[in-house]
């Protein structure tokens, strides 16, 4: 299926369309290049192997984007998918935004005693974080940003979910009451269950027929000993949480008539983490975590001196998050457009050169090929050499919009009530039916910026 679909999309590029035999060698190297990814992410294979695959996968790469008419793969996989355009813009983001960002021996050294902390006395949260109530200031949330109802199918004859765990909510318009879609949860871990968080479509909306959209979310919340226990979060839980359910809500808010608007297949690659990004910056900020979490035996609320320390944690997190993936994207977009397979740098010497510039602090041993794989399994996943940077463009639109709802005061459930319905109106409801650039400035007022 993947094979068919990037060749009709690689056929839309060809001026002749009746020219099968260019058809048939780039459907042709796609399959080679499936080939070489394959044997990339063996397990088995030596690091001389993975690179000779890597060689490979470039070189196919290379040879379609000039057969399409492009200077490289960056530029080809780039074009009217993503607001940069051109990989250009996407290394001029990526130098603007490490212009902003440094990440310090003393932040890098305060992360790991946090996380050591973390594993030794667990996630000092976790008793104020019990899955009703969370899941309760979650919908909430959403009902006081974008003006949506969630309600949960307590009829299991109607649910069939595909395990007793399964849950069913219907998402609804607080103001008609219409059905937008359906979602299943899926939170608990279990033995036979993939241990990949994500948020996917079942059923995409066919508003002729009327069709709603239906998806599906799933996490890997610890489940308890006993099923009538309660089920409490770690902090990270309530992050994903908040991050995959607004990949629901962008879904399901889009106003489109017929079929899909999910990540790139019709919106922009670097618009597709936007609203799962915003979501995440409520647990930190604002009256979201303080009105729910309370020690689930005494009552009492999260201490302001561990609310104080949680969110320092997060700002050195960030940081280190932040950097690490400037310097994953940034080798992805060199890998893809500038390296010359043939000249006198090699991949690692690339690889070394890129995390000199965008992560001194990051010291790789001779031989780690790690920074390598995670920019070409990233690609192998989602058929992007963008599939990194767009995270990155995505946190800059995220927090610049979120600075909005600073400005307004989080505090104020009017304002905030206005600015939220302000987003949803000019970039959630309006998906890919205008460019995301558009719609953030008729939000935002401006374009988004990184500083």
């Amino acid at each position: 299926r993947r094979l068919m679909a990037e060749g009709r999309r690689l056929g839309a590029d060809i001026a002749d369309e009746g020219d099968r035999e260019a058809l048939n060698d780039l459907t042709s190297s796609l399959r080679d290049e499936e080939d070489a990814l394959s044997s990339l992410s063996e397990m088995s294979s030596s690091p001389v192997e993975r690179l000779r695959a890597m060689y490979r996968v470039l070189a196919f790469r290379g040879e379609r984007a000039r057969m399409c008419g492009f200077d490289n793969h960056a530029d080809w996989s780039l074009r009217d998918v993503s607001m940069a355009g051109d990989v250009g813009a996407v290394k001029a983001l990526h130098e603007l935004v490490a212009s902003e960002v440094e990440v310090t021996h003393d932040d890098l050294a305060a992360v790991r005693a946090a996380d050591g902390l973390l594993e030794s006395e667990g996630d000092p949260l976790r008793m104020h974080l019990e899955l009703g109530s969370v899941l309760g200031a979650v919908f909430g949330l959403s009902r006081w940003l974008f003006g949506v109802r969630v309600v949960e199918e307590m009829d299991g004859e109607k649910v069939k979910g595909w395990h007793k765990d399964v849950r069913l909510f219907y998402i609804e318009d607080e103001e008609t009451g219409e059905r937008l879609g359906s979602v299943y949860f899926d939170l608990l871990t279990r033995t036979e269950k993939s241990g990949q968080v994500l948020t996917q479509p079942l059923l995409h909306r066919q508003a002729l027929d009327g069709v709603k959209p239906v998806m599906a979310l799933s996490c890997n919340i610890l489940s308890p000993a006993f099923d009538t226990d309660p089920v409490f979060l770690s902090t990270d839980d309530v992050r994903c949480l908040l991050h995959e359910f607004g990949h629901v809500l962008q879904y399901m808010l889009a106003d489109v008539e017929i079929g899909s608007v999910w990540a790139g297949s019709r919106m922009e690659l670097d618009s597709s983490e936007f609203l799962s990004q915003f979501m995440e910056n409520w647990l930190y900020e604002g009256p979201l975590l303080p009105s729910f979490a309370h020690h689930v035996r005494t009552g009492e609320p999260v201490p302001p001196e561990l609310l104080g320390r949680i969110r320092r944690e997060r700002l050195l997190r960030k940081k280190a998050e932040l950097s690490d993936h400037l310097f994953h994207a940034a080798l992805e977009a060199e890998v893809h457009s500038s390296f010359d397979a043939k000249g006198d740098v090699s991949l690692v010497a690339l690889q070394r050169q890129m995390g000199e510039t965008y992560a001194p602090h990051e010291h790789l041993a001779r031989g780690d090929l790690r920074p390598l794989m995670t920019v070409f399994e990233s690609n192998a996943r989602d058929m992007q050499p963008s599939a990194l940077y767009r995270y990155l463009w995505s946190e800059v639109m995220s927090v610049d919009s979120f600075d909005a709802f600073r400005e307004v005061g989080l505090e104020d459930e009017a304002a905030v009530r206005e600015l939220g319905m302000r987003m949803r109106k000019e970039i959630l409801e309006r998906g890919p039916s205008r460019s995301f650039e558009e719609s953030y400035k008729a939000f935002r007022g401006r374009g988004a910026t990184p500083d």
